[in-house]
């Protein structure tokens, strides 16, 4: 793959007229522990007015928790949902376990952290496992960060056990803010113990290693495929590149391979695996800074070269966390993201009836003001979307299903939300009543509640049932606005 030479930004540095509200992918000091009622959290997050009947569950995490991300996990006794946090934990001066980033401790008091998980055995009464803490464990010093969220996700099946688990989080490398690097750890009993396989990528540079993302690996069972920006060649003033690797008993670090040699700095990617193979999304970076989703693919042991997903032609100098979601059903895939081109912000999403090797034009899912961070979930034979938007004068977490042939629903409200970095980035998981993955799934979204000076910061789960996420109407095809710009 042939280098392009570009400039590089370094990001969160610079600001975007009209998406201040997102900010940077710097991170932000903890809050101070509290305590509140769930029937005073479900009266102070959720809308006042909303089409679905939506319910908080408790979470077990301590009062300034953040970086909360859902994931999905085949047991023995059916599917179940699981969650990873960022907890600030008191830290004794004896020793440097949870010790955070030289940025996120602008005084004695600002806390430390460490990664927890619990799976939600009974989501209709809130019943979750022992929450455990999967890092740190060596005394790295940790990166917690708003948007770079660590995660856990099952492997590909394993014949006659249940399948293990994967996490990542970020440890300091060196003495700049954003000096980490990404490391790793497997758990083979469902999450209850966890193993350190160390750092997911060979570069041990100083620089940004994140926003991870994974599929199963279908040709190693109980084995997943890593994607990851990595910034080891940026000290050397080349850009921020995409890599891949194989993760099973450990790194296999024979099969790292370089994807993309120049993409966005801070924006999250997404792989799905599709009948036509592997399809990866991200935001790549010309060297004119145009920063639209593109695209790669892998199958039969080799990858395409990287190809646009939809020319935008948004042209940022700068990174603006907000990376591309997708979800695949059998031939069908959907993508959606952000983008402000012409300095007008929208979500748009296109569809794919062939595995992701062509999509069709991009139809747009919100042009009223919307601030991104996006998530994305297949409900039988449609998406749903998630993301944060503005509504009288506040953000407001809403969901839209858009069907196979790219029609759209009305969208629906979730719950408030802060329009700046504080509130992180809303997860959205479906879980099925059983293995074949029918519509009728329930909904979990997870997020962060920055609270006020009555309460403190802290994590809200809410659920509804996904049938009142409303299809689309015959009518709505007359309704949908194909989104400007060039496919790719």
């Amino acid at each position: 793959m042939t280098m392009r030479t570009r400039p590089v930004v370094l990001a969160g540095l610079v600001a975007l007229v009209g998406l201040a509200v997102s900010g940077g992918c710097g991170p932000r000091p903890g809050d101070g522990p509290g305590d509140q009622t769930a029937a005073e959290a479900q009266a102070a997050v959720l809308p006042v007015e909303s089409s679905a009947s939506i319910a908080l569950i408790e979470v077990p995490a301590a009062p300034g928790a953040m970086a909360p991300e859902l994931t999905l996990i085949r047991t023995g006794e059916g599917r179940r949902a699981a969650l990873t946090w960022l907890e600030p934990v008191a830290e004794d001066p004896a020793t440097t376990e949870g010790r955070s980033a030289p940025a996120e401790r602008p005084s004695s008091d600002a806390p430390s952290w460490r990664l927890r998980f619990a799976r939600l055995e009974d989501p209709a009464i809130g019943r979750w496992s022992d929450p455990v803490t999967i890092a740190p464990t060596d005394g790295a010093r940790f990166f917690a960060n708003w948007a770079d969220r660590p995660a856990a996700v099952q492997g590909s099946a394993t014949p006659g056990a249940e399948a293990p688990l994967y996490a990542h989080w970020l440890a300091m490398n060196g003495e700049s803010v954003y000096t980490y690097e990404v490391r790793v750890a497997r758990s083979a009993d469902g999450g209850r113990t966890w193993r350190q396989l160390g750092r997911l990528h060979g570069d041990a540079t100083p620089a940004e290693h994140g926003f991870v993302s994974y599929v199963p690996d279908a040709e190693r069972p109980g084995g997943v495929r890593a994607f990851w920006l990595d910034g080891g060649p940026t000290v050397d003033g080349a850009p921020m590149t995409l890599r891949t690797v194989r993760l099973a008993e450990e790194v296999d670090r024979a099969s790292e391979e370089l994807l993309d040699d120049s993409v966005c700095d801070c924006c999250s990617t997404t792989g799905v695996i599709t009948p036509a193979g592997t399809l990866v999304v991200y935001r790549d970076r010309t060297g004119d800074e145009i920063r639209d989703p593109w695209m790669v693919r892998g199958g039969a042991g080799a990858w395409s070269a990287p190809e646009p997903l939809h020319r935008d032609g948004w042209t940022i100098p700068a990174c603006p966390v907000n990376g591309p979601v997708a979800g695949v059903a059998g031939d069908t895939v959907w993508v959606a993201w952000f983008t402000a081109e012409g300095g007008r912000p929208r979500v748009l999403a296109a569809v794919s009836g062939d595995g992701g090797l062509t999509f069709a034009p991009p139809v747009t899912i919100d042009a009223d003001g919307p601030l991104g961070r996006l998530d994305l979930v297949v409900d039988g034979s449609a998406a749903l979307v998630s993301w944060l938007d503005t509504a009288d004068d506040e953000a407001v977490i809403r969901l839209r299903r858009m069907a196979a042939d790219g029609r759209l629903g009305p969208p629906v409200d979730v719950a408030r939300a802060a329009g700046g970095r504080s509130s992180g980035v809303p997860r959205l998981l479906a879980v099925s009543p059983d293995e074949a993955g029918e519509a009728g799934d329930r909904l979990l979204v997870a997020w962060v509640d920055p609270g006020d000076d009555e309460r403190p910061r802290s994590l809200r789960l809410a659920s509804l049932n996904a049938a009142e996420v409303p299809a689309p109407s015959d009518a709505s095809a007359d309704l949908v606005e194909p989104a400007e710009g060039e496919a790719g």
